[in-house]
């Protein structure tokens, strides 16, 4: 009787080990995903600095320096498409940069 239980207990072991593993590798897979997703803030080009219009991907120190001083020269940009009248900035560029911007 004990040597049948013995067995049976095996067997049964044997037949749940499978299934043991398979949620495993689902619980490893759900954990290998990203469960939050970053979403990107503006930089406001009216009150943006040197350092925060460095952080804009695509966009360099000069470029920056020179949509500081086109600002300080002529006043705040009504609309992002304004930065099209800042030299070194064509529509390329502006195309690139503009979901990174706001006016405010």
């Amino acid at each position: 009787m004990k040597k049948n239980m013995a067995i049976f207990s095996t067997i049964a072991m044997l037949a749940l080990l499978p299934s043991f593993g398979y949620a495993s590798a689902k619980v490893g897979q759900v954990q290998g995903k990203p469960s939050v997703i970053r979403q990107q803030s503006q930089v406001n080009i009216n009150t943006a600095n040197l350092a925060t219009f460095q952080t804009i991907k695509g966009l360099g120190e000069k470029k920056a320096q020179a949509i500081i001083t086109y600002r300080e020269s002529h006043g705040s940009f009504k609309s992002v498409d304004d930065l099209a009248k800042v030299p070194g900035i064509g529509d390329k560029m502006l195309a690139k940069l503009k979901s990174q911007l706001t006016t405010g």
